[in-house]
């Protein structure tokens, strides 16, 4: 338990870091507001940590380890993602237990406390989902960062842009969160399950993929 805190002291830190950033700089008179800041912020400290999460082997160059031995590459890619989802939820309780604190913003309904948790948690998973899916294929920080962010900062610009595609359904409309979130868990599990698979097939694979398709229509 203890070596488990101490690999992921530095991302609590910077989580908390940011909590209070987002929390105390947005200008919010609302629940819905405190919401809406979460579903949209956060996921850009998710999505940054599950890249330097996901990539740890790549960064320190020890992929061929990593490939060569006899681990379960899919039981590791597994612990990696339950890793970002108690990261995440950590996040996501320190956010709402400071809120509650510092903020004297009162609820019009209790249904607004479910939609913070549902919302909130199915915009960050949505981005744990695309950062892993772009890490097995890019297998590099910067390339997967540039992606993913493009992708964040897409979503920022049409947040209210009905789609399954937009991780911030709850701002496009908090009505359209029951009728999209089973969808969008269920394209998240996707990508996942694809992410593990390409990881599972070696360090190389997407690139060989790549090539040989090449030599084929050359030939």
């Amino acid at each position: 338990m203890i070596n488990i805190v101490k690999r992921n002291i530095k991302y609590i830190i910077m989580a908390l870091c940011f909590a209070g950033v987002i929390l105390f700089s947005m200008y919010k008179v609302s629940y819905i507001d405190f919401i809406n800041e979460t579903v949209m912020y956060f996921p850009l400290f998710i999505l940054i940590a599950s890249i330097l999460i996901n990539l740890e082997v790549f960064e320190s160059n020890m992929q061929e380890i990593y490939y060569s031995s006899k681990a379960n590459i899919k039981i590791i890619f597994l612990k990696r993602m339950l890793r970002l989802v108690i990261l995440e939820s950590i996040l996501l309780v320190v956010n709402y237990v400071m809120f509650n604190i510092f903020f004297d913003i009162e609820y019009t309904h209790e249904l607004e406390k479910v939609m913070y948790w549902q919302a909130s948690f199915l915009s960050s998973f949505f981005f744990i989902g695309i950062a892993a899916l772009f890490c097995a294929i890019l297998k590099n920080k910067a390339m997967t960062l540039t992606v993913v962010s493009i992708i964040w900062i897409y979503w920022i610009i049409n947040p209210t842009k009905l789609s399954i595609l937009n991780p911030f359904i709850f701002t496009a409309g908090p009505i359209y969160l029951d009728d999209y979130k089973y969808i969008q868990l269920g394209f998240i599990l996707v990508m996942l399950f694809v992410a593990m698979l390409i990881e599972s097939k070696g360090p190389f694979w997407v690139k060989d993929k790549i090539v040989n398709r090449r030599k084929n229509k050359l030939w």
